[in-house]
């Protein structure tokens, strides 16, 4: 998420993608904050992970102690906390979590004419979802600025 983008957005919501359409389940999650808070949350973010080496997170590689985290495995001292200060700058950049779930069980049931008509995939439905649930929680809060919307490459 370093690469950033001047936008008119007051709000910025971010998100990125797990599984594939051949997986049991594609994932959409991401957080909103505002476009300065992004940027302080980035600064922080790459600050900590430089402090171990690392050049990105990658939850997969994190939990397997591969790649970047060869190595780790059986350090979980060191793996509490960079974990732990990752989630709390998580949390102390973000106003709120968004996230959306495709089961392919499910996704499997739906009409090819309807994924046609509406250019759908798993992903895109639930990065949809997701947009959605944005502007439910906007409008429940009485927010009427405009919202950007940010997704991870290759999304």
């Amino acid at each position: 998420m370093s690469k950033w983008i001047t936008v008119p957005a007051k709000l910025v919501a971010a998100f990125d993608a797990s599984g594939k359409e051949e997986s049991a389940c594609v994932v959409v999650a991401g957080f909103i904050s505002s476009h300065k808070d992004w940027q302080a949350f980035d600064t922080a973010w790459t600050s900590r992970l430089k402090e171990d080496g690392l050049e990105y997170f990658r939850m997969a590689e994190f939990a397997g102690s591969r790649q970047q985290f060869d190595g780790w495995k059986g350090n979980e001292e060191r793996r509490q906390q960079l974990f732990g200060d990752l989630m709390e700058i998580i949390k102390s950049h973000v106003y709120r979590q968004f996230a959306s779930i495709i089961i392919m069980d499910g996704w499997d049931k739906l009409s090819v004419g309807n994924k046609q008509e509406y250019s759908l995939n798993a992903y895109v439905l639930a990065a949809r979802s997701c947009a959605a649930r944005v502007r439910d929680w906007q409008k429940a809060e009485n927010f009427k600025s405009p919202t950007g919307y940010a997704f991870e490459d290759g999304d």
